[in-house]
């Protein structure tokens, strides 16, 4: 006689996700993150680039070597110029937002913690 086992399997992540609204232009949030938090964020040489969609976003880390933590500050929000063929449009231009996670677009900016925090 055969007995099925259903495991009940939740992907536990090592890390914590904060979804941050705000008007601020990212450098000024790292530094203001920067100025409350023990930490010191930088911008990474290289954003988070998509060729696809031709777009990237702001990408600042800060990986602490005393408590193995590290902290990441991302651009939510891309905003571009398009240029369009449509004759509705006095301006040939259109601006345009690519969002790095689509189903959360009411969000600017992702702060992401990853180590051991209380």
């Amino acid at each position: 006689m055969s007995k099925v086992i259903a495991l009940d399997y939740e992907h536990e992540h090592d890390y914590e996700l904060i979804g941050i609204n705000s008007t601020l232009e990212d450098y000024r949030l790292a530094y203001l993150l920067n100025k409350n938090l023990p930490i010191n964020l930088v911008r990474e040489p290289k954003d988070l680039d998509f060729s696809n969609m031709n777009c990237s976003f702001a990408f600042y880390n800060y990986n602490c070597e005393k408590t193995f933590s590290s902290w990441s500050l991302l651009a939510n929000r891309h905003v571009f110029i398009s240029n369009t063929v449509e004759k509705t449009n006095l301006f040939n231009e259109e601006s345009k937002i690519s969002y790095l996670i689509n189903e959360k677009k009411e969000v600017n900016f992702l702060f992401k913690l990853q180590g051991d925090f209380d």
